[in-house]
């Protein structure tokens, strides 16, 4: 009987010890996955809402099909550029240097836009940017040439060994475009700066670890290649692990950060990978690691769907489009919500960078900035009736409900382009 007495506290001890493992392990899994970070704000929500009511459906698959086009143009129209040997030197081989110019410039230029997108508006203009990128182009290529000079030519493995140095070039220009006594006298600029730094930083750490895992994948025997291949989710996994966590006040703006670096890079050395393995097993793992990876995001959409479901309050009915439900559900809540729960609330109203609303959504954003602003927890009462604690009980049902789906309409956002990344991409590589 003692025996069976110390035996009880001991199973629920480990008992309560395999709670504890399985509820950290679970939390740092929901953590890892990009899908489960964010949401949509109320003003992404109402952008999103103002562009599929005024967007046709023609437009939409029109615009999905010609946006890569001219960023695929512009590469071809440089590669037509003609070159010499690598044998006649580098002083021969100057059309390499006008292609490497004109590359430079066009990427410079674009990743300016995404600086002025992550910064206070105004501070950064074409004209800006245009210096910027010439700057960073010149200053590049003029490094390049002293290297390939005083070293070698072609200069082995150039891009991997240059990225960093055209990062800085960057990093030192646009510094100097904005001013340096702006950046501290403004701390917001500065820290919205600092964040976007950390991101490209991060970002050209994924443009060098794809590039050097295809080189030692192309070295490697069939069945070796077949072993590497599964070094790449985990790559994959630790560089958008690393990007999300550099770009965490983006909210929402994660996603479309993400698939155009980790999620571009990745599709376009599979399909690499794909053209030079040896073997048709390395192939096939290939697709199945892809196709699993598709499987997982669906699923988990699937079950977010039916999560926000289940948090439906029947009060307000079953919802029917979430576009169009979710704003009212937003500003009943708003609008009856007691003082007392305010702060609890999770639902973000604006987005990190400003978005076009139409008048409509303007006025929307209006009222509840307004209602956020009047319900402060300085004036709570101290007693609550039972109306009262009927709302807070609504509002705890009805605000779970919303924040479900606005996090499956970032989800959904996210794994669609990403899927959109890894079907264009192997159509225009091929």
């Amino acid at each position: 009987m003692a025996n069976q007495r110390n035996s009880k506290p001991q199973e629920n001890q480990l008992i309560s010890l395999f709670v504890k493992v399985k509820a950290t392990i679970s939390s740092l899994w929901n953590r890892s996955q990009i899908g489960h970070r964010h949401e949509y704000s109320v003003e992404r929500l109402l952008a999103f809402r103002d562009y599929y009511q005024r967007t046709s459906i023609t437009r939409t698959v029109a615009i999905c099909i010609l946006s890569p086009l001219p960023a695929f143009m512009t590469t071809l129209a440089i590669d037509c550029i003609p070159l010499r040997p690598p044998s006649d030197g580098w002083k021969e081989n100057y059309a390499l240097w006008i292609r490497l110019l004109l590359a430079i410039f066009i990427e410079a230029f674009a990743v300016t836009f995404q600086v002025r997108a992550v910064i206070v508006p105004g501070t950064i203009t074409i004209f800006q940017g245009v210096k910027i990128a010439l700057g960073t182009a010149t200053c590049s290529v003029l490094a390049t040439m002293a290297v390939a000079a005083l070293w070698k030519f072609p200069i082995p493995y150039g891009y991997i060994i240059m990225l960093n140095l055209y990062v800085v070039f960057f990093v030192i220009y646009t510094i100097l475009s904005i001013g340096p006594q702006m950046l501290a006298q403004s701390p917001v600029l500065k820290q919205q700066i600092k964040s976007e730094l950390a991101v490209m930083m991060s970002q050209s750490c994924v443009a060098v670890a794809y590039p050097v895992f295809s080189a030692v994948f192309n070295r490697l025997s069939g069945a070796h290649q077949a072993l590497l291949i599964f070094v790449m989710p985990l790559i994959k996994f630790i560089t958008k692990q690393n990007i999300a966590n550099s770009a965490g006040s983006f909210y929402e703006y994660v996603g479309p950060v993400l698939v155009f670096s980790v999620d571009l890079f990745n599709i376009f050395y599979l399909a690499i990978c794909m053209q030079t393995a040896k073997s048709m097993t390395t192939t096939l793992i290939i697709i199945g690691i892809d196709s699993f990876h598709v499987i997982l995001a669906l699923r988990a959409i699937l079950r977010r769907t039916n999560s926000v479901q289940a948090h439906s309050n029947p009060v307000f009915g079953e919802p029917k489009h979430y576009l169009l439900d979710l704003p009212a559900r937003i500003r009943k809540i708003y609008n009856g919500v007691v003082p007392l729960h305010q702060y609890n609330r999770c639902v973000r109203l604006l987005a990190p960078f400003p978005l076009s609303l139409s008048e409509e959504s303007k006025m929307f954003m209006d009222e509840l900035t307004r209602t956020a602003q009047m319900l402060r927890p300085a004036s709570l009462p101290r007693d609550i009736s039972m109306d009262d604690k009927e709302r807070v009980l609504s509002f705890d049902f009805n605000e779970d409900y919303i924040r479900h789906a606005l996090q499956s309409l970032f989800h959904s956002e996210y794994v669609l382009m990403a899927e959109y990344i890894e079907f264009i991409i192997p159509v225009l590589y091929a």
